[in-house]
């Protein structure tokens, strides 16, 4: 009986690689979703509430298109982490334990998607900051704001930069360091994982 359970128990090494699945899993996925609770809000707030979008360049822009694919790309790296963690619980049952090439794919799909959308993001933020400079340098040397006074009335204040484009700015930072975070967890993993010794063709578990 005791034989048994030595037999179904899995080795040393896949059950520290277990373990670090589960919790490096699960720190990304909490760490992912703090910071892109952000850009996912505010893509929700500009998608259903009306709004002025030529402020943002128009919602036929480059930077939209790549807005929603680092969208799209963050919720993708965000259930992944949580994968992660699903997959260090498989590791330590005999009958469910995936092979090493399947979990190192698994972070390599990870790997590619977070990379991609933090590219994404970064282009983003680079058309936001270009286009918040162009405004910036638009202005005459040494003003901060333009008042144009207006006949019979109050003097009106015209800003260059608006609250809404300051909160896409800040979307996309939280967002790019959102996609750092899933980088970091899943080459982490990976270096873990091509740490240990290449497996027979024939085994499906991580030997010792």
């Amino acid at each position: 009986m005791l034989k048994l359970l030595e037999s179904n128990s899995p080795p040393p090494s896949v059950q520290r690689i277990a373990k670090e699945m589960r919790i490096i899993g699960w720190t990304g996925f909490w760490l992912q979703l703090f910071f892109g609770f952000i850009p996912v809000a505010f893509a929700v707030f500009f998608l259903f509430i009306p709004r002025n979008t030529t402020k943002l360049g128009g919602t036929g822009s480059i930077a939209f298109f790549f807005g929603y694919a680092s969208l799209i790309a963050l919720v993708f790296t965000i259930y992944w982490c949580y994968r992660y963690t699903r997959i260090g619980q498989k590791l330590t049952n005999p009958d469910l334990r995936p092979s090493r090439f399947e979990v190192s794919r698994t972070l390599s799909i990870g790997l590619l998607v977070n990379l991609a959308g933090m590219i994404f993001a970064v282009i983003v933020a680079m058309y936001q900051v270009n286009n918040l400079l162009v405004k910036l340098l638009s202005l005459p040397q040494g003003s901060t704001t333009i008042l144009n006074p207006a006949q019979g009335g109050s003097v009106v204040a015209r800003v260059p930069i608006t609250p809404l484009q300051m909160m896409g700015l800040q979307a996309v930072i939280s967002a790019i360091a959102a996609e750092i975070i899933g980088l970091i967890v899943a080459l982490w993993l990976l270096h873990r994982i091509n740490q240990r010794p290449a497996m027979e063709v024939k085994e499906n578990y991580y030997d010792e």
